[in-house]
């Protein structure tokens, strides 16, 4: 990343919004300007608002935003190699670092480091969850269940998109307590945290909507409110195709910008989380290293293809972008 050849932002709505509530934070008043803009997540705001207050130029915050970015890809280096070494403690170490090496330079991953979009907070934040979600399957404990609540929840704020993994946390605490690996106590924290984080960033989204935004006329465009009445249209036969191509489109993309990889990543998962659906039938013991997989891989599973179908029912209407039949910037992430 060439951050002393960076000079503004390339994405300009999705950036100037989150460089937008920072200013608002940081007692700019751009307002006017923000309200004709659609909401924003706050969170990555929340980065970029004590860069605002700098006593610097409009170049050196952006150059230091980015500096921010590579400090978040290292960090999400070292959390890809703790799950790696959980996941699989009989690798070598060297191999080990090589592939998350590889994982995290990951070509979309460096494009995104040289922009102020949020999608390294994203990265970061949903291998953090991983990492959380791995340490809970192996020792379901009232801890990691809260915090994988809290992590699901902030995932969430960071970028609406991710209520895939809000979705995949409450499915995960469900399969932990159906297979009796995890205790009703233990269950229910991880539901009610999740519950009244939802509560909480509903409040605070509104207030960002409302102040920052000036409820504009797109303001709720991103919302998630916005994108539920596009699912009555599924019904239509036309529409119902359109997100199949649409899904298939991403699955294409996801191949081809992972040398096929993901596919092999795709076959993995769902065999392993079958394996683990089967012995769960066959009532056999749970103890079962396997077990252990196959609720990770079902973590993994889920919430890809959560991803692929989320993004896809919220490009229903593309226009002329053909680009959005193949969208990937929401689901490779995941990759």
């Amino acid at each position: 990343v060439h951050i002393g050849n960076a000079y503004g932002v390339s994405t300009l709505s999705d950036e100037f919004g989150y460089w937008g509530t920072a200013a608002i934070l940081s007692g700019h008043d751009w307002s006017g300007t923000l309200s004709n803009f659609p909401y924003y997540s706050f969170v990555y705001s929340l980065i970029l608002w004590p860069i605002m207050m700098l006593p610097v130029g409009a170049t050196a915050m952006f150059r230091v935003a980015l500096a921010i970015n590579a400090v978040m890809l290292v960090i999400t280096f070292w959390i890809s190699c703790a799950c790696t070494k959980r996941l699989y403690p009989m690798l070598p170490g060297k191999f080990c670092t090589i592939i998350c090496a590889a994982v995290t330079l990951y070509s979309a991953n460096i494009y995104n480091a040289q922009n102020t979009s949020g999608e390294i907070l994203n990265l970061l934040l949903f291998w953090t969850l991983f990492y959380v979600c791995i340490r809970f399957v192996k020792a379901p404990q009232m801890g990691w269940a809260l915090l994988m609540g809290l992590l699901a929840v902030l995932n969430f704020a960071a970028h609406m998109r991710s209520i895939s993994l809000l979705a995949t946390v409450l499915v995960i605490l469900g399969v932990m307590l159906l297979h009796k690996r995890a205790k009703v106590k233990v269950f229910l924290t991880g539901i009610l945290i999740t519950g009244v984080g939802i509560l909480a960033f509903n409040q605070i989204k509104n207030w960002v909507i409302e102040y920052v935004y000036q409820a504009g006329e797109l303001s709720t465009l991103n919302d998630v409110g916005a994108q539920t009445q596009k699912l009555t249209a599924l019904f239509a036969p036309e529409t119902l195709y359109d997100v199949l191509a649409m899904c298939w489109g991403r699955v294409f993309y996801l191949g081809t910008a992972s040398f096929l990889l993901i596919y092999i990543g795709i076959i993995a998962c769902a065999v392993a989380a079958g394996k683990m659906i089967l012995r769960k039938i066959q009532r056999m013991p749970d103890e079962h290293p396997a077990e252990n997989v196959g609720i990770v891989a079902l973590f993994l599973l889920l919430s890809l293809l959560l991803s692929i179908g989320i993004s896809s029912v919220f490009f229903l209407d593309p226009g002329d972008r053909i680009v959005y039949l193949y969208y990937g910037r929401y689901t490779e992430y995941l990759a």
